[in-house]
């Protein structure tokens, strides 16, 4: 009798014993090697965003091998992800391919990765984080996926052999100086569901430095005014202006478009401090309501129709307005 129940009182410590190590390993964030990678549990509020808890992550690389296609499995657990500063300064990989399960790359996970020049990534990927691959100097193709929500600021900053990039039309914010210093960057395609564009994201590119036009636009939102005319018509497809879209500018009266679709504008304080008073034109008060940063409003002056929300809101807070006949 005794043997019968040998094997499944071994099955149950067997289990037993993984179910405690998991959780050990999950809640102590302690490291473990295994061959060529390191391997730990992470828990944050972007992984229960993204419902990776419990998952388990890549936090370094020992190996040699230059062209690396990365683990989807330790042991029975998908590898979600790959943690803050896994592959940061790694002098040797030249290329990576990302497995299926991974849906979101860490802060600087591969920053500094001088050699780095290709990389791929698979349907699922959510989100790169901040600095996740600034500073590959040699970073010349790497494609994102359709999956892709969000890039983290200054993400590919400094990579300059950089020339082409595609922005997936589900990613809807790039963050700060996402592609900063990318010299070489003078193609920039899709992007159809972008909501917001933060600042300086094309800063001391080709594409920047060489757009034809006054305005600079990726799809319908602003990035930049290169014009030098102090009087400036927003065109009434703009849809978003961007926060320093005028901020190197001699622009002192804005004339707002008329567009119901459009949703946002904000001003920078380093705006609000070198321009002065800058008069802001109201043809239709309901894009008004869209403004983010009314607090800005202290350096303006709103001009329009008399019984608006916009000359309502001036007199209740104080701010110099002009009625417009």
């Amino acid at each position: 009798m005794k043997k019968i129940y040998i094997l499944p009182l071994v099955i149950l410590l067997l289990f037993i014993g993984l179910f405690g190590i998991s959780r050990y390993l999950f809640y102590s964030n302690t490291i473990l090697r295994v061959g060529d990678y390191d391997y730990c549990f992470m828990r944050s509020s972007i992984e229960q965003n993204h419902k990776m808890k419990n998952s388990i992550y890549i936090a370094g690389y020992h190996g040699t091998d230059k062209n690396i296609k990365l683990p989807s499995r330790f042991l029975f657990w998908k590898v979600k992800g790959i943690s803050n500063f896994a592959f940061r300064y790694n002098e040797d990989i030249e290329s990576v391919e990302l497995s299926d399960n991974i849906v979101y790359v860490y802060q600087s996970a591969f920053e500094g990765c001088i050699h780095l020049s290709r990389v791929k990534m698979n349907e699922g990927v959510k989100g790169i984080d901040l600095r996740a691959f600034a500073g590959c100097k040699s970073l010349i193709e790497i494609n994102l996926p359709d999956s892709l929500e969000v890039i983290g600021a200054m993400a590919f900053s400094r990579c300059i052999s950089l020339e082409k990039i595609y922005l997936p039309d589900n990613l809807d914010l790039l963050s700060d100086n996402v592609f900063s210093g990318c010299e070489k960057l003078s193609t920039v395609t899709g992007g159809n569901g972008l909501v917001e564009i933060g600042t300086e994201v094309f800063n001391n590119t080709s594409w920047l430095n060489n757009y034809e036009g006054d305005f600079v636009q990726l799809n319908n939102i602003l990035i930049s005014y290169k014009g030098n005319d102090k009087k400036v018509t927003i065109p009434d497809n703009i849809v978003y202006v961007n926060t320093d879209a005028f901020f190197n500018s001699a622009v002192d009266e804005i004339y707002m478009p008329n567009s119901t679709s459009f949703y946002g504008l904000q001003f920078s304080n380093d705006f609000i401090e070198s321009h002065g008073k800058v008069k802001m034109y109201f043809d239709n008060p309901e894009v008004f309501e869209k403004i983010s940063n009314q607090k800005a409003a202290e350096n303006l002056i709103f001009v329009a129709p008399a019984d608006s929300i916009v000359i309502k809101y001036a007199k209740e807070n104080g701010i110099e307005y002009i009625i417009k006949e």
